[in-house]
């Protein structure tokens, strides 16, 4: 397996990660009859670490639906060369340190 197939690899796993860690919490939060249900009605008691890794696991669906047919694009044409390498690996790691600073909202730059 190439590098660009091991970055979709690992953001796949990463996204993984972070929908059952979000799932946990939210069951810790919330209580396991809300999670397992409908979720039609908000819980009165909303955490902020949940719905805030909720968009972190649509955000990151969302960046997967480009990123994936590229590299699987890249890998079935054959092309594998310095750029695309980097590229899957640097689009990684930002998504992995997207989803930290964002999801634990930690403020790197505050505007007013």
């Amino acid at each position: 397996m190439n590098m660009e197939l091991t970055t979709l690899l690992f953001y796949c796993v990463m996204t993984l990660f972070i929908i059952l860690l979000q799932a946990i919490i939210a069951i810790n939060d919330y209580g396991f009859r809300y999670v397992m249900g409908n979720r039609d009605l908000p819980p009165g008691n909303e955490s902020l670490l949940v719905s805030r890794l909720e968009r972190v696991v649509r955000n990151n669906i969302e960046s997967g639906i480009i990123f994936a047919p590229l590299i699987l694009i890249a890998a079935e044409t054959g092309i594998s060369n310095g750029l695309t390498q980097w590229g899957a690996i640097v689009f990684t790691a930002s998504r992995l340190v997207y989803a930290f600073i964002y999801g634990f909202g930690i403020r790197i730059l505050v505007l007013n």
